[in-house]
C-alpha cells in the first residue's frame, strides 16, 4: 500500500489500520443485550467518521484539482478508479462531498458520526434538486440533529 506523503496523515491511517485490524482481532462477541448496543453504537460512529472521511477526501481531490494530474476528467473518477469503487458508490461520495460545501452543520455531524451514511444520502437526494436546495441549506441545523 502507497504511503501518504504527508506524514501526519501516513501516520493517522497507520494507526487506523491498526485500529480496524485490533477490532476485528479480539473479535466483537457482546457480553449482554447491553454490551451489544454500545458495542453497535461505537462501531457505527466510527464507520461513519471513516464514510465522512472518505468525502472528504473526494473533496479536496476536487477543491485542489488533483484528478488532472493522472488525466482523470472529475475527482469522482479518480476516486472510482483508484479505490474501485462501483459508479452508484463514487457517485453517493460526489454527492456528499457537495452537500458538505453547503451544509456546515450537517457535514459537522456526519464527521462526528452522529449522523450516518444512509442520512447523507437522504440529504444529498434532496439537495441535488435545485428547486428546493436553498430551503434545505436554511434548515441546515435542524436536518443535522440526530433523532431522540
Amino acid at each position: 500500500m502507497a504511503t501518504a506523503a504527508d506524514p501526519e496523515v501516513a501516520a493517522a491511517l497507520d494507526r487506523f489500520h491498526a485500529a480496524a485490524a485490533d477490532l476485528v482481532a479480539v473479535g466483537l462477541t457482546p457480553v449482554d443485550g447491553d454490551d451489544a448496543a454500545a458495542v453497535i453504537r461505537g462501531l457505527e460512529a466510527g464507520a461513519r467518521i471513516a464514510s465522512a472521511a472518505q468525502v472528504d477526501l473526494l473533496d479536496e481531490v476536487d477543491r485542489l484539482g488533483l484528478h488532472h494530474a493522472d488525466g482523470h476528467r472529475t475527482a469522482k473518477v479518480m476516486v472510482r478508479h483508484t479505490a474501485h469503487l462501483s459508479d452508484a458508490e463514487a457517485l453517493r461520495r460526489a454527492k456528499a462531498a457537495r452537500v458538505a460545501r453547503d451544509l456546515p452543520e450537517v457535514a459537522a455531524a456526519f464527521r462526528a458520526g452522529r449522523i450516518g451514511r444512509c442520512q447523507v444520502d437522504r440529504i444529498a437526494r434532496t439537495h441535488a434538486n435545485p428547486r428546493v436546495r436553498h430551503l434545505l441549506v436554511e434548515v441546515d441545523g435542524h436536518v443535522a440533529a440526530p433523532m431522540p
